[in-house]
């Protein structure tokens, strides 16, 4: 009896070290796809801010030729 217990114990402790194994691969992906997803919306915020300074620019600069044709 205290065999069928003892082998028992010994496949919970393997399947439970390949819940962990399971446990961190998981984790170490989410984290890995967050990251990734920051980094996308980072790029994102620097291409709207780099489209956003180049638009006024745009207009400061006809604005400003306006001015100095017209005076």
């Amino acid at each position: 009896m205290s065999r069928i217990f003892e082998k028992f114990m010994t496949d919970y402790k393997s399947i439970k070290g390949i819940f962990v194994v399971a446990a961190v691969v998981v984790v170490v992906v989410f984290v890995v796809v967050v990251l990734l997803l920051l980094l996308l919306l980072l790029l994102l915020l620097l291409l709207v801010y780099v489209f956003v300074v180049t638009v006024v620019v745009i207009v400061f600069l006809r604005f400003c030729l306006k001015y100095i044709i017209w005076h």
